[in-house]
């Protein structure tokens, strides 16, 4: 599998994508209600994985039906290694410092995450807000401290709190210097359609 690719999905492993070995295979999981993150789950891995399964689930009185999509990774699979690798990184986030090798790694992370748990937002007052939020802050410390190797200073706050169970949310910011390099970043090497369609609305190139 190619880097890009690697971190992409591992990014996407790290937000919106659960990932579990049983018996000896490699399962990935989305349940989103959301169709542009169910087609983005196919685009990235068709290619990459032995089979794809759909399932949905009843919605109650207060969730909604929400799909789910299963993807199998066989050991004789060519990637099963990297996927093995990524599901060691989702066990212990400290694990990723390990495999890193370039700033350019760390993008393809960010975009994965991104694209998982991102937000691109247009002000009234014309300022561009771009964050990951997340309930962990353990995870956006180590992402925050990996940017701060190559000499990019992120910001990571408390982002109010989730619905029902009101736990804290976090958000990593990007901070008003560097939103050019990452609005053309999310508008070039995003696959979430939504989510890349604000960056290009917002980019200048």
């Amino acid at each position: 599998m190619k880097r890009e690719d690697f971190f992409y999905i591992l990014g996407l492993c790290l937000s919106d994508v659960s990932i579990h070995e049983h018996k000896g295979e490699i399962y990935l999981t989305l349940k989103s209600s959301k169709e542009c993150m169910r087609e983005l789950f196919l685009k990235v891995l068709r290619k990459v994985v032995d089979n794809i399964y759909f399932s949905s689930s009843e919605g109650g009185k207060i969730k909604k039906a929400c799909p789910k999509i299963y993807a199998r990774i066989k050991k004789s699979n060519k990637n099963y290694n990297d996927f093995k690798k990524i599901l060691e990184v989702k066990e212990n986030i400290m694990k990723l410092k390990e495999i890193v090798r370039s700033i350019d790694d760390i993008f393809s992370l960010f975009v994965g995450l991104f694209d998982g748990d991102g937000s691109i937002t247009l002000l009234k007052n014309k300022h561009v807000v771009i964050k990951i939020t997340s309930t962990d802050i353990v995870k956006l410390e180590c992402v925050r401290e990996l940017f701060k190797e190559y000499d990019y200073l992120l910001n990571v706050t408390k982002d109010g709190k989730t619905g029902i169970s009101n736990r804290q949310k976090y958000a990593l910011r990007i901070p008003k210097k560097y939103q050019e390099l990452f609005i053309k970043l999310i508008a070039h090497r995003s696959l979430h359609k939504e989510r890349r369609k604000k960056a290009k609305i917002n980019s200048k190139c």
